[in-house]
């Protein structure tokens, strides 16, 4: 599946031209550095106006980091039966795959500029809640009675950000029993309250 599935020709245009600007934000970014890099030269560089700019990303961390609009469909097309985790984990490896330029420059630069680091770890949240709710209206249940797709969405993307959140699409597959291990360690008094009990209540899921 690639970056015009599930769009409607208007959305694919969008998404086609903010492509085009995260290809020409990267690229001032690692020639010219972030800091010294305006909003106008990335308009500049991808032909665009400062007004359209701001209408289709936002800021110079919008230009690296969005989610598009078939994020529904690229979750449609994992299995039926994967767990939340497994989801989550095979979603953010195709938007990756979506953002990522062939000399892997865009991993790259989120890893060498602190600004875009800190996004991303926002992103992949946005992005787990989003994909919690696709597959809650999958399957037919409500996260207020069952939040089991929402923890877990989050669960896996703090664990992709701590385990291989900057190495590139190419870092190695962990399970599903490797991040929530991991997490459980990393996440049991943060703020998202992953507690020894929660943990274990994930663990079965993924036995079951």
């Amino acid at each position: 599946m690639g970056i015009s599935d599930g769009l409607t020709p208007a959305q694919r245009r969008t998404e086609q031209l903010r492509i085009r600007i995260s290809q020409a934000a990267v690229s001032l970014y690692r020639s010219k550095g972030y800091q010294e890099t305006t909003v106008r030269d990335i308009a500049d560089a991808a032909d665009i106006s400062v007004r359209t700019f701001f209408r289709h990303v936002g800021s110079r961390e919008g230009a690296v980091f969005w989610i598009p609009a078939n994020l529904d469909a690229l979750v449609a097309d994992t299995p039926p039966d994967a767990d939340a985790l497994s989801v989550v984990i095979a979603t953010t490896r195709r938007l990756k795959l979506i953002y990522e330029l062939p000399d892997g420059s865009w991993s790259a630069t989120v890893t060498a500029v602190p600004e875009l680091r800190q996004r991303y770890g926002a992103w992949l949240v946005e992005v787990a809640d989003r994909i919690a709710e696709c597959i809650a209206t999958r399957s037919g249940v409500s996260l207020e009675e069952d939040p089991t797709p929402y923890v877990a969405a989050r669960t896996a993307a703090g664990a992709l950000f701590d385990l291989y959140g900057h190495a590139g699409i190419d870092a190695p597959v962990h399970t599903p029993r490797d991040i929530l291990d991991r997490t459980a360690r990393v996440w049991r008094d943060s703020e998202y309250g992953l507690d020894e009990p929660t943990s274990d209540r994930l663990a079965s899921h993924q036995e079951t």
